[in-house]
């Protein structure tokens, strides 16, 4: 494929323009902003957000009490209660919300408005901020909202509005036609992962970061559209990310860690419907599907920084009604021969078991996730194939500088999703029907997959794929500077093709990028620019294409 540099310059000048509009508005709006600035204040932690980001490095630094960051979002926000050091570099950003927060009174506040534009030049890359689509070309989003607070209730509006160019590109085909050309490649007939969102621009309004929720001792229950974080991994989460934003649910769960006196424990419960696509390979009442997961995690007492823990999500098709005593079999057994109504053929299941260890003394933490995508068909089988549909991830992250008016930490993580080579021979003998390799996220009975609005709604890599990443990030009183650097195999196989496996080059994305976040008055503007090439893209040996994917940004203080 030949890059047209001509969009390339285009998509450059655009990105620019949105920054420098984005500071020239910084002025005005900073004159009409209420109150102190603030990064995130009143409501959840947004998950991927500058404050969430913040905070955990701070944490690992010895700065901030511990939190524990496997269940997320998580409450109270960033009140400078929550922080335990009187000098850090964003004090001045880290406003207290405790007036907010008063019994019996009915207090309001503006949400953190802002936009974002975004630019690929040759095929769609997404930075993994959900509820947002990057195809090629431009993307915008927009984001605003209120929260209100009336004695332990609190209702938050965040709605979220994006669209995309959707920019025409070389994908995959074969031999489908329609609406079909645009499905995955690999399983077209089995998950909802468009290649490209059709053939003309793509729109939608997302509820984004809304939540009506009853705030009891500790707990608190409601109905909600935020994205969840479950587990400890920050790039490549497995079960949950924010990738594709937040499943529309009701849920139950804990506020904070809970002392239960041989520890603390933290968790929550969820029942929602996933959505699909107009491109989904399902059609009529197969369409819809609803979902329940868990998430638990214990800290010991006597072992401070350690979080052990675990998930399990379960996907099945509607039958027009739910029953709440279903969600017992969230902690039911994992195999499927024998357990009558546990486990059903017509639905999935998923489970991981995830570990963080964090030091603070030294500035360090280590964590890792292990996931099995469905379950055994036996115990014997389980014992046999425990790598079978399997995910893992691990990642560290070392704070190098910590003072007063300055923090930088250095991050890496791992996350492999390929099937074990021992066992792709035997595939067919586990799982019966198939005879090629299967990667995590595919479903069979529910071909939705494990996505919400045809993105998955774990990570993209861990599809079949692995990658690393690394990068440093360095909090100034200014902002924030990082830099990344990854690689990402994407893939190395088709399912017509398995067979030939030696002669099917690997599809391998390298990428260097940089992000720039600086605090204007009260804004936060922000620009990223992250240059990648794609070698044997589609599968096809020496079509390396490069890309670049530009972004700009502006965020409001509340």
């Amino acid at each position: 494929m030949r890059v047209d540099r001509s969009a390339t310059r285009r998509g450059v000048v655009l990105c620019s323009v949105g920054v420098v509009v984005a500071a020239l508005l910084a002025p005005l709006l900073a004159a009409v902003a209420q109150g102190p600035a603030r990064l995130d204040g009143g409501g959840a932690l947004e998950v991927g957000g500058e404050a969430e980001r913040y905070l955990r490095a701070l944490e690992l630094a010895g700065r901030a009490p511990r939190m524990g960051w496997t269940v997320r979002p998580q409450l109270p926000a960033n009140g400078r209660r929550f922080v335990t050091d009187s000098a850090h570099p964003w004090m001045t950003r880290w406003g207290s919300d405790d007036s907010a927060m008063m019994r019996g009174k009915l207090r309001v506040r503006w949400m953190r408005p802002g936009g974002k534009l975004t630019w690929n030049s040759s095929y769609p890359s997404t930075d993994g901020r959900g509820p947002a689509w990057m195809g090629r070309g431009p993307t915008a989003e927009l984001r605003g909202g209120a929260v209100a607070w009336l004695g332990p209730l609190r209702v938050q509006l965040a709605p979220v509005a994006f669209w995309s160019h959707n920019t025409a590109f070389a994908a995959i085909i074969g031999a489908r036609q329609g609406g079909a050309q645009y499905r995955d490649p690999r399983f077209p007939g089995n998950i909802d992962v468009p290649q490209r969102f059709g053939s003309g621009s793509y729109a939608r309004v997302d509820p984004g970061n809304s939540t009506l929720a009853l705030e009891l001792p500790g707990t608190e229950v409601g109905v909600s559209s935020a994205a969840q974080v479950w587990g400890p991994g920050r790039e490549y989460p497995l079960m949950l990310s924010g990738n594709a934003g937040g499943i529309p649910h009701a849920f139950a769960g804990t506020r904070r860690p809970l002392p239960v006196g041989f520890g603390t424990v933290q968790g929550r419960v969820i029942a929602g419907r996933p959505a699909q696509t107009a491109w989904s390979p399902l059609a009529g009442d197969s369409r819809t599907r609803w979902a329940m997961a868990v998430v638990g995690s214990f800290s010991p007492r006597g072992v401070p920084g350690l979080e052990v823990g675990g998930t399990r999500f379960i996907h099945a098709l509607y039958q027009g009604a739910f029953s709440p005593g279903e969600i017992r079999r969230l902690i039911s057994g994992g195999t499927y021969q024998g357990s009558g109504f546990e486990n059903l053929a017509t639905e999935n299941q998923m489970a991981s078991l995830f570990v963080r260890w964090a030091f603070p003394r030294a500035g360090l933490e280590v964590y890792g996730e292990y996931l099995r995508d469905d379950y055994s068909s036996e115990m014997r089988r389980a014992l046999q194939y425990p790598d079978d549909l399997r995910a893992f991830m691990v990642g560290a992250q070392r704070v190098l500088t910590s003072t007063p008016t300055r923090l930088r930490v250095w991050r890496l993580e791992l996350v492999n999703g390929e099937l074990p080579m021992s066992n792709r021979a035997e595939r067919s003998g586990n799982f019966t029907g198939t005879g090629f390799p299967l990667p995590v996220y595919l479903h069979s009975g529910v071909n939705q997959g494990h996505t919400h609005h045809g993105q998955l709604l774990g990570s993209p890599e861990a599809y079949g794929g692995a990658a690393w990443r690394t990068g440093v990030d360095q909090f100034t009183a200014a902002g924030r500077v990082s830099v990344t650097v990854e690689r990402a195999l994407r893939m190395d196989w088709l399912p017509d093709v398995t067979l030939r496996r030696n002669e099917v080059p690997r599809d391998v994305v390298y990428a260097v990028g940089a992000e720039v976040v600086r605090f204007v008055g009260a804004m936060e503007v922000g620009g990223a620019l992250t240059a990648m090439v794609e070698l044997n893209r589609n599968l096809e040996r020496g079509n390396d294409v490069p890309n670049l994917r530009l972004g700009a940004w502006f965020r409001g203080f509340r």
